[in-house]
């Protein structure tokens, strides 16, 4: 009689068994659903928006990094109180260079729409550069100087607190 009374009571928790594997399972299609939700609605798209084109010129890039490398050219970055940028650019033997132009452009690598372009004044020997960031966070700063047939880039990441 014991056994009959345990099959009985067994019996009527076994038939909710099924239900938690569809509960599981609807649980995990919604939590993918907000993780699938939230990977499209945050995604700033495409970093370079003439891919094509870069990637056929590859060769050329390459070329570009190469003659950087034998130009010997450094770069010196300092952000001061968070709105401006004092840039000091070194030949091979650790001279400064004067009578570059020297731009860069303000990327915002966690959120499109932010992105703008400042020009570099040179003071001394120094380019410096004004700028208002609109965000606090991380920026990339990608800095382009020419002089005469040469060209420099480097970029640096900074932190707006």
């Amino acid at each position: 009689m014991a056994n009959c009374e345990n099959n009985n009571t067994i019996g009527k928790y076994d038939k909710f068994i099924p239900w938690y594997f569809v509960i599981f399972f609807v649980f995990l299609v919604i939590i993918n659903g907000f993780f699938i939700y939230k990977a499209v609605d945050t995604h700033t798209g495409v970093i370079d928006k003439n891919y094509y084109e870069t990637g056929i010129k590859y060769n050329n890039i390459l070329e570009q990094e190469k003659k950087q490398k034998e130009l010997g050219w450094q770069a010196e970055l300092k952000l001061v109180d968070n709105a401006k940028l004092y840039l000091t650019l070194l030949d091979k033997d650790k001279n400064q260079i004067t009578g570059a132009e020297v731009t860069a452009d303000v990327i915002r690598p966690t959120k499109s729409g932010y992105d703008f372009k400042i020009k570099f004044k040179e003071v001394g020997g120094v380019y410096i550069s004004s700028l208002n960031f609109p965000l606090k966070g991380i920026w990339d700063i990608n800095i382009k100087a020419h002089k005469e047939n040469d060209e420099f880039k480097y970029i640096k990441r900074i932190t707006i607190k």
